[in-house]
């Protein structure tokens, strides 16, 4: 199973969906797409300084302080993605999130 935990200024996920056998598995391709495709547009439409690391064994970590709006929109893209494929395949991956980032979106928002 894939386990991923949303907190304050951090995504971490580890596991294998373990939905059929490595290099079919359709549940963790799709989280190895969203995982790469929030690295890539991170680093492509913004100059956030967002720490993510994707290995090879299964673990993804992000990490960040402050975000733009446009990394916040990613961020949340990303876990929308994250949390659909939970939705679709629970017995394959969990997540647990804390609603922190809305709060941060509303305290940017307060400060223009």
């Amino acid at each position: 199973m894939i386990n991923v935990t949303i907190k304050q200024g951090k995504i971490t996920a580890s596991g294998h969906a373990g939905y059929a056998p490595k290099g079919y598995d359709i549940v963790c391709a799709a989280f190895s797409v969203l995982s790469l495709t929030l690295d890539t547009a991170v680093k492509k439409f913004t100059d956030d300084n967002i720490e993510i690391v994707v290995l090879e064994n299964g673990e993804m970590t992000a990490q960040w302080q402050q975000v733009s709006p446009e990394g916040l929109l990613l961020i949340n893209a990303y876990i929308e993605g994250v949390k659909a494929l939970a939705e679709n395949y629970p017995e394959y991956i969990n997540v647990q999130a804390r609603d922190t980032l809305k709060t941060e979106e509303k305290s940017r928002r307060g400060t223009r």
